[in-house]
């Protein structure tokens, strides 16, 4: 029996459950508080498009007591980019073993995108990367991305309201390839797209830049997906500018901007998740996320000035929404 480990119970975390569940593996969900209680009395609650799920196979543990647990064979971390701190740090320490696979949040510029290049130490010349490359090593990593649609209703709640790709899965330098593609099959046996892709660079490229743009405009305007349409102009100019960086690394595009947009728009009811965010005055993970774009834009001394002006925009947004 394979162990899979899920560090994070928002929407796609527990979607990566049930679908972990449904292929025979043993899945094993961290999570907290409210997440951690509704989670164990409740089972996970998924709408799939139109399909009611409960799930209740996933062995849910409290991350702040966490006891008896097995060799994990894959630990997928699926917390926000601003939430990897110490702590989460610390709890990854504990769960992995020699042999454990990570997969670790590519929702930005993961930190081992200039492993064996003449970059990576430039690239490290930050503290926080430097201690994510000690605790997770390139090359004990494999890469994976999000293209579906999803939301949180509650802890525990979760709707998926559109699958684009699913969970495209890669590796990174040739290391793990048959693992990655193991668990690739287990995710298509659950019943999930998760196509595998030689070179995930380009797919966690892709899907980096789609979320900053699309939620930086929907946090703007405060618009569902389907009533962007009409900033689509604004919306091709941004990802223009970030794909100078894709070019300046002959990055491999498996889908140009206008197909991406078209795929995203298409999406017509989804709310962005950092639009939910802004809404119930959460913290944003645009500004994570355009920070670790912004450290391969240094590297290749390209300006990002749409994107930071969007950016300062949503700064002063949220700063006058907090004070009404």
């Amino acid at each position: 029996m394979i162990n899979i480990g899920i560090i994070g119970a928002g929407a796609i975390g527990c979607h990566l459950s049930h679908c972990l569940c449904e292929s025979g593996s043993d899945v094993y969900l961290f999570c907290r508080n409210e997440s951690y209680k509704n989670i164990s009395e409740n089972g996970i609650k998924l709408k799939i498009i139109d399909k009611q799920i409960t799930e209740k196979r996933v062995k849910v543990i409290d991350s702040n007591n966490i006891i008896n647990i097995p060799k994990l064979d894959y630990l997928i971390i699926c917390t926000k980019l601003y939430s990897f701190n110490q702590n989460l740090l610390d709890l990854i320490k504990s769960l992995i073993n020699k042999d454990t696979l990570i997969i670790p949040p590519t929702t930005g510029i993961p930190h081992w995108w200039f492993h064996d290049t003449k970059y990576n130490d430039k690239f490290l010349n930050n503290d926080q990367i430097k201690e994510y490359y000690k605790i997770i090593p390139p090359e004990k990593c494999i890469g994976m991305t999000y293209w579906l649609s999803s939301k949180q209703i509650s802890p525990g709640n979760i709707n998926v309201t559109n699958i684009q790709r699913g969970y495209p899965i890669g590796i990174i330098n040739n290391y793990n390839k048959v693992e990655a593609k193991y668990l690739s099959g287990l995710l298509i046996k659950g019943g999930i797209e998760s196509p595998f892709i030689d070179d995930i660079k380009g797919e966690i490229f892709m899907k980096t830049i789609n979320s900053l743009v699309f939620n930086l405009i929907s946090v703007l305007t405060e618009k569902c997906n389907g009533d962007m349409i009409p900033y689509q102009k604004i919306l091709y100019n941004l990802m223009d500018e970030l794909e100078q960086i894709s070019r300046e690394e002959n990055l491999n595009l498996s889908q140009n901007s206008e197909e991406r947009i078209n795929q995203t728009l298409n999406s017509k009811y989804h709310k962005m998740s950092m639009l939910q965010d802004y809404i119930n005055k959460k913290d944003l993970e645009c500004y994570s996320l355009y920070e670790s774009i912004k450290n391969i834009a240094n590297i290749y001394k390209i300006k990002l000035p749409l994107c930071e002006l969007y950016l300062s925009c949503i700064r002063f947004k949220e700063l006058v929404n907090n004070k009404l």
